[in-house]
């Protein structure tokens, strides 16, 4: 898993299902991902990683005695450990005291976070997701006359005027349906929610499109979008640290693996579970039977192919039967 991957999947739209279940992802999600680079080189980096970290934590020793040709920046494991224990414990105390200024609480799951991406900046990155959509997809896009797309309108217009959330009545939602056999949905920021035609006889009924579109609306609830890129930048900046301090010892690769496995996925995984329990919350609001939408991942698990154990740890997202289980229990 290289860098460039792990950026990827931080500024990547959400979608119902796994990136492996979507021929969208691929398109879309390097679209965002230079606006992620661009703001961290403006407001983070302001010399060359490399050049900061020998101004700032290599011992003086070493600085002077090294003479530039020394590949091996630390003398022994024990020293590049005790230097990674700094860089996590410098980071996770700038975590701590940006939201103690800045931290605020997911609307209904109350869950705490950091967001420092402001609203407008999310706009403009779905706008900007928007346009590439329609012109990779121009010639699939459905009318606004054709029945699915009013359906898909309807529902979802009914579920935003009923959460009597306010932030959600200022956006400029755009409803895309894509003629496309992928059975997938995903959001964009600021409202942009595309569907395709795919995932409609899986839906099947009024309850089962709710569901998919009651989570994707859920995730403009939450501002996933922006807590992604907000903790993707810290996480980035970590692992450039810690590769830094570790070259010669360990490959860049394997700290690419270890921050995506422990971090970036659990984290992914964290807020579309998050998305599902918003998203029942907003279809019972709505007057949608919420009871019925587990069944939408029962009927997942019928038309699709049994996802493997493993799944559970290497996904974007929950498994169709965890997440069936999931809304089960709320």
């Amino acid at each position: 898993l290289t860098r460039a991957r792990v950026v990827t999947r931080v500024c990547s739209p959400h979608h119902l299902l796994p990136s492996s279940s979507s021929q969208t992802l691929n398109h879309v999600s390097p679209l965002l991902s230079p606006y992620l680079h661009h703001t961290l080189s403006r407001s983070l980096l302001i010399k060359p990683p490399s050049q900061i970290l020998k101004d700032a934590i290599s011992p003086p020793s070493r600085r002077s005695s090294s003479g530039g040709n020394n590949n091996n920046k630390y003398s022994s494991p024990y020293t590049s450990a005790k230097y990674v224990v700094y860089v996590i414990g410098g980071l996770g105390t700038s975590y701590v005291v940006v939201y103690i200024f800045r931290g605020d609480s997911v609307p209904i799951s109350e869950r705490k976070r950091v967001v420092l991406l402001t609203e407008e900046q999310e706009r403009r990155m779905g706008e900007q997701g928007l346009d590439s959509i329609k012109s990779q997809y121009s010639s699939k896009i459905l009318p606004s006359s054709d029945s699915r797309v009013k359906q898909v309108k309807e529902i979802s217009q009914r579920i935003i005027k009923a959460s009597k959330i306010d932030a959600l009545q200022k956006l400029d939602w755009e409803f895309i349906v894509i003629d496309d056999s992928t059975a997938n949905a995903f959001v964009l920021p600021g409202g942009k929610v595309c569907v395709f035609t795919g995932i409609l006889p899986i839906a099947d009924t009024k309850e089962g499109l709710a569901t998919v579109l009651s989570h994707e609306i859920a995730h403009v609830v939450a501002r996933h979008h922006a807590e992604k890129v907000t903790s993707g930048g810290f996480l980035m900046v970590a692992g450039t640290l810690i590769q830094f301090i570790l070259s010669g010892d360990i490959s860049p690769r394997t700290v690419d693996t270890v921050m995506n496995l422990a971090m970036t996925l659990p984290m992914s995984r964290t807020m579309e579970s998050e998305a599902d329990h918003i998203g029942l919350m907003l279809m019972a609001r709505a007057c949608y039977d919420p009871s019925r939408a587990p069944e939408l991942w029962t009927r997942f698990n019928q038309d699709k192919i049994q996802q493997p154990k493993i799944t559970k740890y290497l996904s974007t997202h929950p498994t169709h039967a965890s997440r069936a289980a999931y809304l089960s229990e709320l």
